[in-house]
C-alpha cells in the first residue's frame, strides 16, 4: 500500500506540475570518491588520459572546473551527514538505496557501520563494488545484516584478462575475489538465506569479448543469481577498446548460446542494449535516444537522484547539473527546491524543444526504456511508438525493479499497428 501511495504521488507530479509531491523512488549514494582499482573503461578514474587533462570528456572537465571544491578521486562521505541524509530520505518516502559512486564503496573506513545504519532504517539496499575488499568476516556481516544485493564488477573470464582490465591490481586479485564470492555463497546457504543476491557485471570490450562463455562459467562457480553483459561506453581516448561492427555482430550472434548456457546453470542473463538490439544499428544506438527524447519527456527528476561523496546532489549519472549540496542544505529542501523543480520542467518539455542540457549526456541515456514505459503507461489511451520494434518493460516488471531492485527478465518488444512511429 505504501508503494502504491508513493506511485500515485509521483504520477501526480509527472502529469500535472513541475513539482514533486514525494521523494525519489530510489537514490544512488556515493560514499567514496577513492578507488583501489583503475579500470580501463572507467570514466571517474580514467586510465588513458594525460596529466594536463585528466578528464575523459569536455562535460566532465567543465563540471569540475565549475566546482573546484570537489576532488573526484579522494574523499569519503561523513557518517554524521549520511545519517542525516538517511533520515530525510525515509521521511519523504524513499525506500531503496544503492551504494555506488565515483569510487569503491568498501574503501570507506566505516563501510560496515554504514550498511548497519541504512538497513536498520528498513531500506532495501544494494552495493556496486569491485569486490576486492570482500573477506569472510565482511561476507558474514553483510548476510547477517540483510544486505539485499551485490553487483560485482568482474569484467573478465580469466586471470590474465582481469589484470589487463582492472589495472593497478595484481594477478592474484582475480582468484581472491572469486574465493570470497564462493564464501559468501556458502554463508548464505548455511544460514538458509537467499540475500544478498549476487550479480556479476561484465563490461564488454575488445579485451574480453572472446571470454563470454568463461564469464558465465564463473557465475556458476561463485553461485551468482544474475550476470549482466553491457558494452563499454568509450570516451575519446579509449575508442580503440570498442568492438568493431563485425565483432559486435559476432558477439550478438552468440546470444542464444549464451542464454542457453546461463539457463542451464539457473542464472538470469541480462543483456543490455545495444547488444542484440535489432531495433537499431549499434553504431547509431545513442542517436536513437536523441530520437526518444524528441518525442517524450524525461521523468528522472521525479523518480531518482544521485548523491556524491562530497555532498553534491545531481539528477542522474549522466547529468552533471548540480541541484545543491547536502552539506549546506537538507536533502529534502534541495529535492523540493525551485532549482530542482525548474530542472524537472525543462526535462518534461523535451518534446517541445529537444535541447540537451549543457552538462547532461542525454544522447547516451541508459534509462530511455524506463522513461518510454512511464510515458506509455501514463498515456495508455494513446501510446506512442518511438521506433521499430520498440522495447519496453511492463509495469509489473518495472515497479519491483524500481522499488526493490528486483532483477528484470528483459524488456518486451512492442510492434504497434497503430500510433505514432518514426
Amino acid at each position: 500500500m505504501k508503494h502504491l501511495l508513493h506511485s500515485f504521488k509521483l504520477v501526480a507530479g509527472m502529469m500535472t506540475t513541475k513539482s514533486a509531491y514525494t521523494g525519489p523512488l530510489w537514490v544512488q549514494i556515493g560514499i567514496s570518491n577513492a578507488c583501489n582499482h583503475r579500470c580501463i573503461m572507467c570514466w571517474d578514474h580514467p586510465t588513458y588520459v594525460s596529466e594536463n587533462n585528466p578528464y575523459p570528456s569536455a562535460t566532465s572537465r567543465r563540471y569540475y572546473q565549475m566546482h573546484p571544491e570537489i576532488d573526484h578521486t579522494k574523499g569519503f562521505m561523513d557518517l554524521g551527514k549520511l545519517e542525516e541524509l538517511i533520515v530525510d530520505l525515509y521521511s519523504i518516502g524513499t525506500r531503496r538505496i544503492e551504494l555506488v559512486g565515483r569510487g569503491e564503496p568498501m574503501m570507506h573506513p566505516q563501510f560496515d557501520q554504514i550498511v548497519e545504519t541504512i538497513k536498520r532504517r528498513g531500506f532495501n539496499l544494494g552495493i556496486a563494488t569491485n569486490a576486492s575488499l570482500l573477506n569472510p568476516d565482511r561476507c558474514e556481516h553483510l548476510v547477517d545484516h540483510d544486505l539485499d544485493r551485490i553487483v560485482a564488477s568482474i569484467d573478465a573470464g580469466s586471470r590474465d584478462t582481469y589484470y589487463r582490465v582492472h589495472t593497478r591490481t595484481n594477478i592474484e586479485s582475480f582468484d581472491r575475489i572469486l574465493s570470497n564470492l564462493r564464501v559468501l555463497h556458502q554463508i548464505k546457504k548455511s544460514k538458509g538465506k537467499k540475500e544478498p543476491q549476487v550479480m556479476l557485471s561484465f563490461v564488454i570490450s575488445r579485451l574480453n569479448y572472446h571470454e563470454a562463455f568463461e564469464m558465465i562459467d564463473l557465475g556458476k562457480d561463485v553461485g551468482a543469481d544474475q550476470i549482466v553483459f553491457k558494452y563499454m561506453v568509450p570516451y575519446e581516448n579509449i575508442k580503440f577498446l570498442e568492438l568493431t561492427e563485425e565483432e559486435k555482430r559476432n558477439f550478438s550472434g552468440q546470444l542464444p548460446a549464451f542464454m542457453k548456457k546461463a539457463e542451464s546453470y539457473g542464472i538470469d542473463l541480462k543483456i543490455e542494449p545495444p547488444i542484440g538490439d535489432t531495433t537499431t544499428n549499434p553504431k547509431l544506438y545513442h542517436k536513437k535516444t536523441e530520437t526518444v527524447y524528441s518525442r517524450i519527456p524525461c521523468y528522472i527528476g521525479w523518480y531518482f537522484s544521485l548523491i556524491t561523496a562530497e555532498g553534491s546532489i545531481i539528477p542522474c549519472c549522466q547529468c552533471m547539473e548540480k541541484m545543491g549540496d547536502f552539506r549546506e542544505q537538507r536533502f529534502r529542501d534541495i529535492w523540493y527546491s525551485k532549482r530542482y523543480s525548474n530542472f524537472r520542467m525543462s526535462m518534461k518539455r523535451f518534446p517541445e524543444h529537444y535541447d540537451r542540457p549543457t552538462n547532461c549526456a542525454c544522447d547516451k541515456c541508459a534509462l530511455d526504456k524506463i522513461n518510454a514505459t512511464i510515458y506509455n503507461t501514463l498515456h495508455f489511451f494513446n501510446p506512442i511508438q518511438l521506433f521499430e520494434g520498440q522495447r519496453e518493460f511492463s509495469v509489473f516488471q518495472l515497479l519491483p525493479a524500481i522499488f526493490k531492485g528486483k532483477t528484470t527478465k528483459g524488456a518486451k518488444v512492442v510492434n504497434r499497428k497503430s500510433g505514432s512511429s518514426l
